[in-house]
């Protein structure tokens, strides 16, 4: 859509599908902490603190593929051959990351924002 009489500047919106592909997965963990019998925190499971430190792989805890939709909205500058943009938006995959609800319930999702130069490859005659 032309924004002005110009036409140099356009807004525009765009979205659709998404597809990814687990490539890896690692975590960490860190800290120390008090362990009690109750969510209240008033029985203490002895006197001991509890070193929570930790690295490992978890790719096998979870789903090796996603999907989801994704929108942004835009603005350009044309120039000839050229343009410059800005966008913002996000996606949201609708696949849980967890293979089991034990280790947490979990969608991917981000909000994004670009600016970059789109370049014309097709030659006008």
């Amino acid at each position: 859509m032309n924004l002005g009489s110009s036409g140099y500047w356009k807004l525009y919106v765009d979205g659709g599908f998404f597809g990814g592909l687990l490539i890896s997965a690692d975590a960490s963990a860190s800290g120390s902490s008090k362990v009690y019998f109750d969510k209240n925190e008033t029985q203490q499971v002895g006197h001991v603190t509890v070193q929570f430190d930790s690295t490992g792989n978890i790719k096998n805890q979870l789903h090796k593929g996603n999907f989801g939709i994704e929108g942004n909205l835009g603005v350009l500058y044309q120039f000839n051959s050229m343009s410059v943009f800005a966008e913002g938006g996000g996606n949201y995959g609708f696949i849980d990351l967890q293979k089991e609800s034990q280790n947490g319930i979990n969608h991917t999702g981000a909000f994004i924002f670009r600016i970059g130069i789109l370049i014309s490859l097709r030659h006008k005659a």
